[in-house]
């Protein structure tokens, strides 16, 4: 299909260095133009997006100057996002506009009071989709360029706040730790402050294993996966869902509460088996878009 999609995800940028991103009919651009502004200045910019007045463009990046380009434009579930989708729809009503659910329901917008007349609806959460009646589409990522292999300090490693996961990962690093294997857990505002994309690619080059332990309400498969498959690194996670995807091989994934943790030393030390690049073609931005197209 050749429609061009235009992507207007802003907490990617600092991810993945989006910034003017193009190739292939698809592109990327922040959809505000501060994501940072101060406090008081994003309240009124939300109350005047909100609102019946004119010139709101006025808080907009620069796609707003080539979104006729574009016949399917596709936003993240941010704050302001349906806000932008009445922006649209109502200057260019043939386009289709498609919110991309990148976070759980329990942490965002609920879909049931969205206008599906406006946009489309999907998310990157098996479950999501079901109960809430949106497509379906996975999280995808981009391999950073920055990223470089480095000589291996530990055997497991995890970033990421509490949410509720404190005690099941202090126990997972407790049990790992009793078999003699060097982990570094980050937790932050626990026992670690925010890291910077660029340490974490670090902390992940020097690691053999990386730990994904999602939130109980969770079910779609964070980064934590991705930057694994990408990366060539083991993977332990609480997902137990996890096996249904293509990527999945037992001697790459070890999946908590159903692989015994006696044989988790042997997980880990046991080499890499590499994935059919086909399979992880299919989880770049390029798969991920074509799969909205292909619908």
């Amino acid at each position: 299909m050749t429609d061009k999609a235009l992507v207007l995800i802003d907490d990617l940028y600092e991810q993945y260095h989006l910034e003017n991103y193009q190739d292939e009919g698809l592109k990327f651009s922040k959809m505000l133009k501060s994501e940072k502004a101060p406090y008081f200045l994003r309240v009124l910019r939300k109350f005047h997006l909100s609102s019946f007045l004119p010139f709101k463009k006025i808080w907009f990046a620069e796609w707003v100057k080539y979104i006729q380009q574009f016949q399917i434009i596709i936003l993240g579930d941010a704050g302001n996002t349906f806000n932008v989708v009445k922006y649209i729809k109502k200057r260019s009503p043939n386009k289709r506009v498609i919110v991309w659910y990148r976070n759980s329901v329990y942490s965002s917008v609920n879909p049931n009071g969205i206008d599906r007349e406006k946009c489309e609806l999907w998310t990157f959460d098996k479950k999501d989709s079901l109960l809430y009646e949106m497509n379906y589409n996975p999280q995808f990522y981009i391999p950073s360029s920055i990223y470089i292999e480095r000589e291996t300090e530990y055997d497991a490693f995890f970033i990421g706040k509490d949410k509720g996961r404190l005690d099941a990962l202090l126990n997972l690093e407790h049990e790992l730790k009793k078999r003699g294997l060097k982990t570094k857990f980050c937790i932050v505002n626990y026992n670690s402050e925010y890291m910077t994309y660029n340490l974490v690619l670090e902390n992940i080059s020097k690691s053999k294993v990386l730990i994904d332990i999602q939130a109980s309400w969770q079910e779609g498969i964070t980064l934590r996966p991705l930057e694994a498959l990408f990366y060539k690194k083991k993977l332990i996670t609480n997902n137990k869902n996890i096996y249904e995807y293509n990527f999945y091989n037992k001697n790459n994934v070890f999946i908590l509460g159903k692989d015994s943790i006696d044989n988790i030393e042997n997980f880990i030390k046991s080499p890499y088996i590499d994935i059919d690049q086909k399979i992880i073609d299919g989880y770049t931005e390029k798969g991920w878009a074509n799969r909205f197209k292909k619908n």
